[in-house]
């Protein structure tokens, strides 16, 4: 099945776009910050390697919540689905 996004949907997804980097700018940027302030007057050339790894484990930990999110939604949808047969 094909889904079809109208005008307003495009508008939506960039404010919330926009409204979820208020909470980065909130959230992560202090916790990037705290390990890296202390870092950058030691050894600045380590620095990208503690930001890299910081960004690979917020984005596989983010992947792996949406991924059980999913697979949650589709075990709903699935009991859902089988609840309106009867």
């Amino acid at each position: 099945m094909l889904l079809s996004f109208y005008p307003v949907d495009y508008a939506f997804l960039i404010l919330l776009g926009l409204g979820s980097s208020l909470h980065c700018a909130g959230m992560c940027g202090p916790i990037a910050c705290s390990y890296a302030l202390p870092l950058a007057s030691q050894k600045p050339s380590l620095l990208w390697s503690y930001h890299l790894r910081y960004t690979l484990g917020r984005l596989l930990v983010y992947g792996w919540l949406g991924a059980l999110m999913g697979a949650i939604g589709i075990g709903f949808g699935q009991m859902l689905s089988k609840t309106e047969s009867l």
